[in-house]
């Protein structure tokens, strides 16, 4: 005898799925669905969790890369990454693996970037002297963002000691 979701857990996964068909995901609004009309839902949501947990890590292709390149690094004094750093690491870099499409995008936002850095500030064009720039920055910030503007102190700060 298989094992049947709750009133309560049913509702969360029916109003789930409404939200991800209204967000545009088809794909898991049906599997949601899948798992509330089977019979024996709890296996279904197992499968389903399973089976796609098992693509997610199949279709990691650079993962041996990843791993391989963190398991050469060492620092400046020579020491190699421990085995659970180089683990850690491989896991955290995961999602970093751009494609060739996404890398030619970056590499023209960096080069518009550097040559017109006002097309990516939000408001008035940056100041070029730092000094007032800060100040600008610090006026503006007052009231918003206290942790930006002590870091945007300790820039003029050194800027003024240098």
């Amino acid at each position: 005898m298989g094992f049947r979701v709750d009133r309560a857990l049913r509702a969360t996964l029916s109003h789930l799925e409404l939200l991800l068909r209204e967000a545009g995901d088809n794909e898991t609004g049906n599997l949601l669905k899948k798992i509330l009309q089977s019979p024996e839902q709890i296996t279904a949501l197992h499968q389903i969790f399973a089976s796609n947990l098992k693509r997610t890590i199949r279709d990691d292709s650079a993962f041996s890369e990843r791993h391989a390149w963190f398991q050469s690094f060492s620092s400046q004094s020579g020491e190699n990454l421990s085995e659970k750093q180089v683990n850690k690491l491989t896991n955290i870099t995961k999602n970093w693996a751009l494609t060739e499409e996404r890398i030619e995008a970056l590499l023209l936002c960096s080069v518009l970037w550097s040559s017109c850095p006002q097309l990516f500030w939000d408001g008035d064009i940056p100041n070029p002297n730092i000094f007032r720039r800060c100040f600008v920055d610090l006026e503006r910030i007052r009231e918003i963002d206290p942790l930006r503007r002590k870091i945007l102190l300790i820039i003029l700060s050194q800027q003024v000691q240098e």
